[in-house]
Protein backbone atom coordinates (compact mmCIF):
# COMPACT_ATOMS: atom_id res chain seq x y z
CA UNK A 1 0.00 0.00 0.00
CA UNK A 2 2.81 2.30 0.96
CA UNK A 3 4.75 1.54 -2.24
CA UNK A 4 1.46 2.36 -4.21
CA UNK A 5 0.51 5.57 -2.25
CA UNK A 6 4.14 6.84 -3.11
CA UNK A 7 3.85 5.88 -6.73
CA UNK A 8 0.65 7.52 -6.88
CA UNK A 9 1.59 10.60 -5.24
CA UNK A 10 4.76 11.50 -6.47
CA UNK A 11 3.72 13.15 -10.08
CA UNK A 12 1.71 15.23 -8.30
CA UNK A 13 3.58 16.61 -5.14
CA UNK A 14 2.68 20.13 -5.42
CA UNK A 15 4.31 22.51 -2.17
CA UNK A 16 1.16 24.73 -2.57
CA UNK A 17 -0.41 21.55 -1.06
CA UNK A 18 1.43 20.54 1.89
CA UNK A 19 -0.77 17.91 2.96
CA UNK A 20 0.19 15.90 -0.11
CA UNK A 21 3.55 16.12 0.44
CA UNK A 22 3.12 15.00 4.29
CA UNK A 23 1.26 11.92 2.86
CA UNK A 24 3.97 11.06 0.70
CA UNK A 25 6.89 11.48 2.82
CA UNK A 26 5.27 9.12 5.61
CA UNK A 27 4.87 6.78 2.87
CA UNK A 28 8.19 6.77 2.17
CA UNK A 29 9.35 6.68 5.48
CA UNK A 30 7.38 3.51 6.29
CA UNK A 31 9.05 2.05 3.12
CA UNK A 32 12.08 2.96 5.10
CA UNK A 33 12.99 5.47 2.39
CA UNK A 34 13.77 8.10 4.26
CA UNK A 35 17.04 9.25 3.46
CA UNK A 36 15.58 9.23 -0.81
CA UNK A 37 12.68 11.18 0.82
CA UNK A 38 14.88 14.22 1.79
CA UNK A 39 17.09 14.29 -0.85
CA UNK A 40 14.21 14.72 -3.11
CA UNK A 41 12.66 17.08 -0.79
CA UNK A 42 16.21 18.64 -1.05
CA UNK A 43 16.17 19.17 -4.90
CA UNK A 44 12.14 20.12 -4.80
CA UNK A 45 13.04 22.71 -2.36
CA UNK A 46 16.22 23.65 -4.18
CA UNK A 47 14.04 23.61 -7.90
CA UNK A 48 10.99 25.41 -6.33
CA UNK A 49 12.47 28.55 -4.26
CA UNK A 50 11.02 29.68 -1.39
CA UNK A 51 8.78 26.62 -0.27
CA UNK A 52 7.52 27.97 2.82
CA UNK A 53 7.43 27.59 6.48
CA UNK A 54 5.64 24.59 7.07
CA UNK A 55 7.50 22.34 4.16
CA UNK A 56 11.13 23.48 5.33
CA UNK A 57 9.92 22.48 8.72
CA UNK A 58 9.18 19.25 7.77
CA UNK A 59 12.52 19.07 6.00
CA UNK A 60 14.37 19.58 9.20
CA UNK A 61 12.01 16.96 10.77
CA UNK A 62 12.98 14.38 8.73
CA UNK A 63 16.55 14.83 8.80
CA UNK A 64 16.63 15.22 12.69
CA UNK A 65 14.17 11.94 12.58
CA UNK A 66 16.71 10.50 10.36
CA UNK A 67 19.71 11.47 12.93
CA UNK A 68 21.26 13.83 10.40
CA UNK A 69 21.68 17.16 12.60
CA UNK A 70 24.23 18.57 10.28
CA UNK A 71 21.75 18.23 7.62
CA UNK A 72 19.04 19.85 9.56
CA UNK A 73 21.05 22.70 10.35
CA UNK A 74 22.25 22.99 6.78
CA UNK A 75 18.11 23.44 5.69
CA UNK A 76 18.09 26.07 8.26
CA UNK A 77 21.55 28.26 7.04
CA UNK A 78 20.30 27.75 2.76
CA UNK A 79 16.62 29.65 4.11
CA UNK A 80 19.03 32.45 6.22
CA UNK A 81 18.21 31.90 10.21
CA UNK A 82 17.11 34.52 10.74
CA UNK A 83 13.97 33.67 8.27
CA UNK A 84 14.04 30.08 9.50
CA UNK A 85 10.58 29.02 10.97
CA UNK A 86 10.53 29.45 14.71
CA UNK A 87 9.37 25.82 15.40
CA UNK A 88 12.27 24.36 12.83
CA UNK A 89 14.68 26.63 14.78
CA UNK A 90 13.91 25.28 17.88
CA UNK A 91 13.39 21.72 17.20
CA UNK A 92 17.23 21.48 15.86
CA UNK A 93 18.46 23.21 18.78
CA UNK A 94 16.74 20.67 20.95
CA UNK A 95 18.25 17.89 19.03
CA UNK A 96 21.75 19.73 19.43
CA UNK A 97 21.39 20.11 23.01
CA UNK A 98 19.84 16.71 23.70
CA UNK A 99 22.63 14.80 21.81
CA UNK A 100 25.58 17.47 23.70
CA UNK A 101 23.78 16.33 27.11
CA UNK A 102 23.83 12.47 26.21
CA UNK A 103 26.47 11.69 24.12
CA UNK A 104 29.41 13.11 26.36
CA UNK A 105 31.76 15.89 26.63
CA UNK A 106 33.39 15.06 23.12
CA UNK A 107 29.98 15.66 21.23
CA UNK A 108 28.56 18.24 24.08
CA UNK A 109 32.00 20.36 22.21
CA UNK A 110 31.08 19.52 18.56
CA UNK A 111 27.34 20.77 18.97
CA UNK A 112 28.53 24.02 20.51
CA UNK A 113 29.44 26.02 17.87
CA UNK A 114 26.27 24.92 15.95
CA UNK A 115 24.24 26.16 19.05
CA UNK A 116 26.38 29.81 18.77
CA UNK A 117 25.65 30.09 15.39
CA UNK A 118 21.90 30.03 16.17
CA UNK A 119 22.11 32.15 18.68
CA UNK A 120 24.20 34.53 17.35
CA UNK A 121 23.76 34.96 13.50
CA UNK A 122 19.91 35.55 13.29
CA UNK A 123 17.90 32.75 15.31
CA UNK A 124 17.84 33.95 18.37
CA UNK A 125 14.68 36.08 18.40
CA UNK A 126 12.83 32.98 16.79
CA UNK A 127 13.99 30.47 19.24
CA UNK A 128 13.02 33.00 21.84
CA UNK A 129 9.96 33.08 20.27
CA UNK A 130 9.19 29.31 20.53
CA UNK A 131 10.27 28.18 23.65
CA UNK A 132 11.57 30.46 26.17
CA UNK A 133 12.92 27.42 28.64
CA UNK A 134 14.63 25.89 25.39
CA UNK A 135 16.34 29.44 24.81
CA UNK A 136 17.12 29.66 28.31
CA UNK A 137 19.05 26.19 28.10
CA UNK A 138 21.02 27.32 24.58
CA UNK A 139 22.10 30.67 26.39
CA UNK A 140 23.56 28.92 29.38
CA UNK A 141 24.98 26.24 27.16
CA UNK A 142 27.01 28.71 25.27
CA UNK A 143 27.63 30.93 28.12
CA UNK A 144 25.43 34.35 27.93
CA UNK A 145 24.83 34.74 31.19
CA UNK A 146 23.20 37.97 30.47
CA UNK A 147 20.35 36.03 28.97
CA UNK A 148 19.76 33.56 30.89
CA UNK A 149 17.92 35.68 33.78
CA UNK A 150 15.15 36.94 31.77
CA UNK A 151 14.59 34.43 29.57
CA UNK A 152 14.02 32.03 32.67
CA UNK A 153 12.36 34.50 34.26
CA UNK A 154 9.59 34.02 31.20
CA UNK A 155 9.91 30.16 31.30
CA UNK A 156 8.70 30.23 35.05
CA UNK A 157 5.68 32.39 34.30
CA UNK A 158 3.87 29.30 32.52
CA UNK A 159 5.35 26.51 34.73
CA UNK A 160 2.17 26.50 36.76
CA UNK A 161 0.60 22.73 36.54
CA UNK A 162 3.89 21.76 34.59
CA UNK A 163 6.29 20.23 37.24
CA UNK A 164 8.37 19.12 34.33
CA UNK A 165 8.89 22.71 33.22
CA UNK A 166 9.91 24.33 36.98
CA UNK A 167 12.09 20.73 37.49
CA UNK A 168 14.34 22.24 34.94
CA UNK A 169 13.87 25.62 35.50
CA UNK A 170 14.80 24.86 39.45
CA UNK A 171 18.14 23.46 37.65
CA UNK A 172 19.24 26.20 35.82
CA UNK A 173 18.36 29.01 38.54
CA UNK A 174 20.75 26.56 40.68
CA UNK A 175 23.54 26.61 38.06
CA UNK A 176 23.41 30.19 38.23
CA UNK A 177 23.57 30.88 41.27
CA UNK A 178 19.85 31.63 42.10
CA UNK A 179 18.75 30.07 45.32
CA UNK A 180 15.43 32.22 45.99
CA UNK A 181 14.25 31.47 42.06
CA UNK A 182 15.19 27.57 41.91
CA UNK A 183 13.28 27.16 45.51
CA UNK A 184 10.34 28.82 44.31
CA UNK A 185 10.28 26.68 40.85
CA UNK A 186 10.75 23.18 43.33
CA UNK A 187 7.63 24.71 44.94
CA UNK A 188 5.78 24.27 41.76
CA UNK A 189 6.72 20.77 41.04
CA UNK A 190 5.97 19.92 44.73
CA UNK A 191 2.16 21.00 43.82
CA UNK A 192 1.96 19.04 40.72
CA UNK A 193 0.06 15.85 41.02
CA UNK A 194 3.09 13.54 39.48
CA UNK A 195 6.37 14.26 38.29
CA UNK A 196 7.89 12.30 34.83
CA UNK A 197 9.94 9.73 35.86
CA UNK A 198 12.92 11.14 33.47
CA UNK A 199 12.86 13.97 35.99
CA UNK A 200 13.43 11.84 39.18
CA UNK A 201 16.78 12.16 39.53
CA UNK A 202 17.45 15.91 38.72
CA UNK A 203 14.57 16.44 40.69
CA UNK A 204 15.77 14.92 43.79
CA UNK A 205 19.73 16.10 43.00
CA UNK A 206 18.54 20.12 42.68
CA UNK A 207 16.31 19.43 45.60
CA UNK A 208 19.42 18.18 47.87
CA UNK A 209 21.67 20.81 46.83
CA UNK A 210 19.03 23.10 47.75
CA UNK A 211 18.26 21.85 51.30
CA UNK A 212 14.71 21.03 50.02
CA UNK A 213 15.11 17.16 50.59
CA UNK A 214 12.61 16.74 53.56
CA UNK A 215 9.59 18.49 51.55
CA UNK A 216 10.93 16.55 48.35
CA UNK A 217 11.40 13.27 49.58
CA UNK A 218 7.77 13.63 51.65
CA UNK A 219 6.44 14.37 47.78
CA UNK A 220 8.21 11.73 46.35
CA UNK A 221 7.14 9.04 49.08
CA UNK A 222 3.55 9.72 47.82
CA UNK A 223 4.10 8.74 44.19
CA UNK A 224 6.41 6.05 44.99
CA UNK A 225 4.00 4.14 46.74
CA UNK A 226 1.52 4.73 43.94
CA UNK A 227 3.52 4.39 40.83
CA UNK A 228 6.51 1.49 42.36
CA UNK A 229 9.76 1.43 39.85
CA UNK A 230 13.52 1.33 39.47
CA UNK A 231 13.76 5.57 38.58
CA UNK A 232 11.52 6.08 41.92
CA UNK A 233 13.31 4.15 43.95
CA UNK A 234 16.89 5.87 43.07
CA UNK A 235 15.61 9.49 43.97
CA UNK A 236 14.21 8.29 47.49
CA UNK A 237 17.74 6.60 48.26
CA UNK A 238 19.29 9.83 47.04
CA UNK A 239 16.79 11.78 49.10
CA UNK A 240 16.47 9.86 52.35
CA UNK A 241 20.29 8.89 52.29
CA UNK A 242 20.56 12.78 52.32
CA UNK A 243 18.00 13.13 55.09
CA UNK A 244 20.08 11.13 57.54
CA UNK A 245 17.33 8.24 57.45
CA UNK A 246 20.13 5.30 56.67
CA UNK A 247 18.21 3.23 59.48
CA UNK A 248 15.75 3.16 56.39
CA UNK A 249 17.88 3.05 53.59
CA UNK A 250 19.76 -0.15 54.98
CA UNK A 251 16.54 -1.90 55.74
CA UNK A 252 15.57 -1.41 52.45
CA UNK A 253 18.57 -2.23 50.61
CA UNK A 254 18.95 -5.37 52.64
CA UNK A 255 15.07 -6.15 51.70
CA UNK A 256 15.76 -5.77 48.58
CA UNK A 257 19.23 -8.04 48.13
CA UNK A 258 17.13 -10.66 50.23
CA UNK A 259 14.54 -10.58 47.93
CA UNK A 260 12.08 -9.74 50.60
CA UNK A 261 10.89 -6.31 49.94
CA UNK A 262 8.18 -4.55 51.77
CA UNK A 263 4.73 -3.79 50.43
CA UNK A 264 5.07 -0.39 49.32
Amino acid sequence: QNDALTGLLAPFLDFNAPSLVTAWKEAMKRLGRGDEALKRLTQWSAQAGDVGAELLHQRVALALELNRLEVAMHTLRAQGLSRAPKEAVAAVAQAALTRSATAGATSAINHLPMLRELWTQGAQASLIAADSLLAAKVAAAIGDHAAIGPLIDTASVGCAGRPDCAVQVAIINHQQGRGQEALAALKIADEASDLQESLLREYARVSIALNHSRDAAIKLEKQRRAQPSELFNQAWLLLNTANGQHAAVTAWLGARQSGDMPED
